[in-house]
């Protein structure tokens, strides 16, 4: 059966869009025609850029590892952090993304971008890649 071994080269890839409301706010969401359509008339339609983000597919290792960094067990439970686990999924399965400075250069895909993100853009990365992974 096919499927069944994760290649290192098997990757995901998510799209999303970021942009400013007339007052200055960055906003998102997963694409052009859906950030229009939420924010309307406040979008300052030139300021809209659309993004991927590709990661590499992660192996039960992967699971494993990511689950064991971001959770506790204690003699009185199990403790996790639901963004902790977004944080180092994205720090580790990440391989590239369209991201740019101000200066129009590549924005390294790295730990230290992803840890220095606008929560906003990381959240919407983060929410995708959930979404793309079916929440495991």
């Amino acid at each position: 059966m096919k499927g069944l071994i994760i290649s290192p080269d098997d990757r995901i890839t998510v799209k999303f869009a970021i942009g400013l409301l007339k007052d200055g706010q960055m906003v998102g969401d997963t694409n052009e025609e859906m950030l229009a359509r939420t924010f309307e008339e406040e979008l300052e339609m030139d300021t809209v850029e659309s993004h991927e983000a590709s990661f590499r597919r992660p192996t039960f290792g992967d699971l494993v590892e990511i689950s064991g960094k971001v959770s506790t067990v204690d003699g009185t439970g199990f403790d996790f952090n639901p963004l902790a686990i977004r944080l180092t999924r994205m720090k580790s399965l990440l391989k590239s993304w369209t991201l740019e400075d101000e200066d129009d250069g590549p924005i390294p895909a790295n730990a230290e971008s992803v840890n220095n993100l606008e929560p906003l853009v990381a959240n919407i990365i983060g929410m995708q890649l959930d979404t793309a992974l079916g929440g495991v």
